[in-house]
């Protein structure tokens, strides 16, 4: 379902693009529905509550919620028009992780013994064969952490965005990019729980971290 922003007060234009003068182009953030041991997705919350206070009435930003499944994760990056976009960064929830991060690597695999909400598997180890191994993100993030760590903000660089969904989004997406020869950058964001860091923290951190991106587009 997308949900384009509504419409806001524009004296609060400054929480996202802060002072920069640069138009990062049209944004498209997405975020996972509940799954087998989480039945609320903290990144759903984060979204929401984003877009909520993005107050871009130009619908330069744009939202959507992913069902956490193999089928519609596949469908929905075969149909995602991703030249529309000068970036699209995929939410999910690392539990148990005290820290925001920025996962550097999609990699092609995938585990045959993890169901999705629907409770099915997927039926290899790998996602696409004899496709790329692994895909690296096109945004600098180790200057974004670099820069956000000097203001004490909890992220971190990842390798490894594991071998489920939140994986498989993100090279499946990755690998739409490289196939349609696409500028579009691309990245996947992990976030705390939210029993660790309440949304309402976790998205002044976001907004941080979503200008520095915007720095680089």
């Amino acid at each position: 379902m997308q949900l384009p922003l509504n419409t806001l007060a524009k004296q609060k234009q400054n929480k996202i693009y802060g002072n920069s003068k640069k138009n990062p182009g049209k944004t498209l953030l997405t975020a996972f529905g509940p799954f087998p041991g989480v039945p609320r997705n903290p990144s759903s919350a984060l979204l929401k509550e984003f877009l909520s206070i993005s107050n871009d009435n130009t619908n330069r930003i744009m939202g959507e919620f992913i069902e956490t499944s193999y089928e519609f994760c596949r469908y929905w990056s075969n149909g995602v028009p991703i030249k529309d976009f000068s970036l699209i960064i995929h939410l999910g929830v690392a539990m148990g992780s005290p820290n925001f991060r920025l996962e550097k690597i999609a990699k092609n695999q995938c585990s045959p013994y993890s169901p999705d909400i629907n409770g099915k598997t997927w039926d290899k180890d790998c996602i696409c064969q004899d496709e790329n191994q692994a895909i690296c993100t096109d945004l600098n993030i180790e200057k974004i952490v670099f820069q956000l760590k000097t203001k004490n903000l909890p992220v971190e660089i990842s390798d490894d965005a594991g071998n489920y969904l939140c994986n498989f989004l993100y090279y499946n997406t990755s690998l739409k990019k490289i196939k349609e020869n696409s500028n579009t950058k691309i990245l996947f964001i992990h976030i705390p729980d939210d029993s660790l860091i309440p949304i309402h923290s976790q998205l002044k951190i976001f907004n941080s971290i979503i200008y520095k991106i915007f720095e680089q587009i």
